[in-house]
């Protein structure tokens, strides 16, 4: 079922994203930007390198719910647009300068901070990685997801009603800390014995084009 909306105006990337998604979206696709920001940290933090033709399709919820495209422009608009996202994420996690897309709610002038959709599409990336041979690994990443399940697992929802404010808020702040440290872990483990783990990129200065692909300049990029 297709749903009516205006088509943005502008490159906005989020903005071209929930388009689509919404567009285009069944029940069982990622619903925003938001989420698939989620799923692609998951993507960047898993041992071995997931390809396109895997998670593309796992967008929409397999390939037999991806979108009948009524033109070739709307695939190019939303694969570029897709693209600059992930790369981003991809980019800011091997710069040490992650920061997940939550979203926020503001309610009587107090804004508040919504993690679930984010939290959703990292398990859903997750689903990807497949079996770990190690144990030692499927226990740390069961440790670190352990804050991203509570605000995504019917499990998790039971145990936050009984959180105050401030415990809820603590949850959330460990949600990034623990993405770092899961794709740091699997970096090293990519990482030939002996030798350092670097960046891949040089270092990017402010008035230097965005390495996200979107154009702009770092400083002004729309994913900032």
């Amino acid at each position: 079922m297709l749903h009516e909306l205006q088509k943005p105006s502008s490159d906005d990337i989020f903005e071209v994203i929930d388009y689509y998604l919404t567009h285009y979206g069944q029940d069982d696709s990622i619903l925003d930007t938001s989420e698939l920001d989620g799923f692609f940290a998951a993507l960047a933090c898993a041992p071995n390198t997931i390809m396109p033709s895997v998670w593309m399709p796992a967008i929409w919820g397999g390939e037999d719910l991806a979108p009948e495209w009524q033109t070739k422009q709307e695939i190019e608009e939303f694969t570029h647009a897709v693209f600059t996202l992930y790369n981003h994420v991809m980019y800011c996690l091997n710069e040490d300068d992650f920061e997940a897309l939550f979203l926020e709610h503001e309610i009587e002038d107090k804004t508040y901070t919504i993690v679930d959709e984010w939290c959703h599409g990292f398990l859903r990336g997750l689903n990807l990685w497949g079996p770990l041979p190690a144990a030692a690994d499927a226990a740390l990443v069961e440790e670190l997801i352990q804050p991203i399940k509570l605000f995504a697992t019917e499990k998790g929802f039971k145990k936050l009603k009984t959180m105050s404010e401030p415990e809820l808020v603590e949850q959330q702040q460990l949600i990034e800390p623990s993405v770092l440290r899961l794709f740091q872990h699997f970096l090293k483990q990519r990482t030939p014995t002996g030798k350092p783990v670097t960046r891949e990129t040089p270092k990017v200065g402010r008035n230097d084009p965005c390495p996200c692909g979107s154009g702009k300049k770092y400083k002004k990029c729309c994913l900032h």
